[in-house]
């Protein structure tokens, strides 16, 4: 704990395969972190939980993350083993967490996403909302299992990504809260995991790994100590640095695209226009300025992706004689650059489509022009192409983007077989 304090740790997490507050030396070693000003983060199936330690696990400052994989307490008690009363204990540990003061950000309920418990989430999760507490549901860890351990219990690529759609739906519906999903995501509500390079785990073996997930093992504390492991030239540990995780099933692109459309739909309906946005923030501004060296070069047939509400097309429309395409895949933008349009009497074809499938044949466009869209773009590397496709030989794109991925599209549109 020491070491990792040193070395700017913040918490640390109490967690395994079994439940640590069965650890005759648990109580010491949270003493301990609360000393070191270490925030604890408590990993437990809630059946220990009684009055008074709860009441000292909130004293000492800890994070509790109690197990619950469903409400109704028969199937909890199947999924745990068959375990007598174990639903009934978990709810009550539950209980009295709440009872001692804990809530958000304080107090979590963990449940591992399967098909036995998938549809009674959203029961969990109504009551975690309820309570003020945050839902910590995983996707199952398959890494390092057996498949025929697994292959009946896990949920396919579209079913978790659909779970997580219902959810955010509850979220929204029931509760008002709007709840972003993100490709990577693994945990409902929660950014991609990042383990690997914030933590490192040890286990009650000795044996250190990357994540408490993780079954490489790094080293040993009982063979080093842990500045000879945790080091920079440990190939162990650039492997996995390289290679990555993939313990589990994650949130595909597709739901973080259904996200973001979503976003800009009500960007568009906003009372608060996202033109007047635009406008107030200087985004407007700084593209006609930047725009305005490039007017020379849009002749001919001219395409704007991620249009939004036309103020690209519309200022090209205004300054050059183009014929000018416009696309987006949010139907309210697309309704406001209509509107805007017809109010400036500006001959402009705009469409609903996607960017990473532009309805238009190959070599189609002279020019094809973003505009702060990039950054939203799931797919970048298939956006590219898509560009190159419908761009005849020697075609102009010009980007005006602030975020560092144009880098990489500059580099892919230089090189087309990269």
């Amino acid at each position: 704990m020491k070491f990792a304090k040193d070395r700017g740790a913040k918490a640390v997490v109490y967690a395994g395969l079994g439940e640590p507050m069965l650890d005759q030396n648990f109580w010491n070693a949270l003493d301990f972190a609360h000393k070191q000003g270490l925030w604890t983060i408590v990993f437990t199936n809630g059946t220990l939980i009684t009055k008074d330690n709860a009441k000292i696990l909130f004293k000492k400052k800890a994070i509790v993350i109690a197990k619950l994989n469903t409400l109704n307490q028969e199937k909890q008690n199947l999924m745990v083993g068959g375990i007598k009363d174990a639903g009934k204990k978990m709810l009550k540990g539950i209980k009295h967490l709440l009872e001692a003061g804990f809530k958000t950000p304080r107090l979590c309920i963990d449940s591992y996403i399967s098909k036995e418990n998938a549809e009674d989430l959203k029961d969990v999760l109504k009551f975690c909302r309820k309570n003020n507490i945050i839902p910590y549901f995983e996707s199952f860890i398959t890494k390092g299992l057996d498949k025929n351990d697994y292959k009946n219990r896990i949920l396919t690529q579209d079913e978790l990504d659909n779970l997580f759609l219902d959810l955010q739906k509850i979220d929204k519906e029931e509760f008002g809260r709007k709840t972003e999903l993100k490709k990577g995501m693994r945990v409902y509500g929660q950014n991609p995991c990042i383990k690997y390079w914030t933590m490192f785990s040890v286990r009650a073996n000795g044996n250190v790994a990357l994540c408490v997930s993780d079954n490489e093992i790094i080293g040993n504390i009982r063979k080093n100590p842990l500045k000879k492991i945790l080091v920079a030239n440990n190939k162990k540990i650039l492997d996995r640095y390289k290679f990555g995780c993939n313990c589990s099933i994650t949130v595909s692109d597709k739901v973080e695209a259904k996200t973001i459309k979503s976003l800009f739909d009500k960007f568009a309906l906003a009372k608060e226009s996202y033109e007047k946005h635009m406008k107030e923030t200087n985004h407007i501004k700084a593209q006609e300025k930047i725009l305005s060296q490039f007017y020379n070069k849009i002749t001919g047939k001219n395409l704007d992706i991620a249009t939004g509400t036309g103020t690209i097309a519309r200022l090209i429309a205004k300054n050059t004689n183009a014929d000018i395409y416009s696309i987006d895949f949010s139907e309210g933008m697309i309704k406001k650059a209509k509107e805007y349009s017809k109010k400036e009497n500006l001959k402009i074809n705009f469409r609903i489509a996607e960017v990473e499938n532009i309805p238009f044949r190959d070599n189609f466009f002279d020019v094809v022009t973003c505009s702060y869209g990039l950054y939203w773009f799931y797919n970048k590397d298939k956006v590219i192409k898509e560009i190159r496709r419908v761009l005849r030989p020697k075609g102009t794109v010009i980007l005006l983007e602030k975020d560092s991925g144009v880098c990489r599209c500059q580099f892919l549109l230089r090189n087309p077989h990269s």
